[in-house]
């Protein structure tokens, strides 16, 4: 991020520091690790449910409050920075996403048979003997929607809250900010996954701009991780239902 700032060029750079986005990263970042370092006593409240819904009850809190930052923080800047309804960005244009959406489909199924992917998806909980956890179709569904909505978050910071801001130095110098940024945050995935959420990002966020809608890549987004739920969950479909 520091080499991207330090190769605009200077006007650029001025119009960057006077739109102080620097103290945006700065106190999402911060929100970001107390956030991440910080022990939610998930188990405190959860030891009260039957033990064989602990274990699935947690993986959906974690899911959600593990993304919900990425809608709440833009919210309260917003109306922070100017007391009003936050970013306006009106949908422009009605394009067809069947080719994005067809195209997310093949990549998710492609990735479905790519060593680490397999191992890392599906997200949703599966049986375990030792938790007491006996997966149903209903526990799977429940977490799917959960985990589906909270791309809902992502898309909204990502392509929304964050191009907004970065449009200041240029739009797509916005878009490949917001990417890199982006990409970032998955380190933790596998490492194909690494680099497609960047150059996907480049992508959805170039569409975003486009449309004026986040549309495109809510969608595509959606059907790239339901994708893959569902083709690496064939390999362990009776631990899913």
């Amino acid at each position: 991020m520091l080499s991207f700032y330090l190769h605009l060029p200077k006007s650029r750079k001025i119009r960057f520091r006077n739109a102080k986005i620097i103290g945006i990263f700065f106190v999402f970042w911060i929100s970001l690790i107390v956030l991440n370092l910080s022990s939610f006593p998930y188990e405190r409240f959860l030891s009260y449910l039957p033990k064989e819904w602990i274990f699935w009850s947690w993986k959906v809190v974690k899911q959600f409050t593990h993304t919900l930052p990425l809608l709440v923080f833009p919210l309260l800047y917003d109306f922070y920075r100017y007391k009003t309804n936050p970013v306006p960005f009106e949908k422009k244009k009605n394009p067809s996403y069947y080719p994005i959406l067809i195209l997310a489909l093949i990549i998710s199924a492609i990735g479905s048979f790519i060593p680490g992917f397999k191992e890392f998806y599906p997200r949703a909980p599966t049986t375990d003997e030792r938790l007491l956890y006996h997966a149903t179709w209903i526990t799977t569904l429940v977490f799917e929607i959960v985990y589906l909505y909270t791309f809902y978050f992502t898309e909204f910071f990502f392509r929304k809250f964050l191009i907004r801001y970065l449009k200041v130095v240029g739009r797509y110098h916005a878009v490949g900010m917001a990417a890199l940024i982006y990409g970032m945050v998955h380190f933790q995935k596998p490492r194909g996954e690494i680099l497609s959420s960047f150059f996907g990002g480049l992508l959805m966020g170039a569409l975003s701009l486009r449309t004026h809608s986040i549309r495109g890549g809510l969608y595509a987004h959606i059907i790239l991780a339901a994708g893959m739920e569902f083709f690496a969950g064939i390999y362990i479909w009776d631990k899913l239902f």
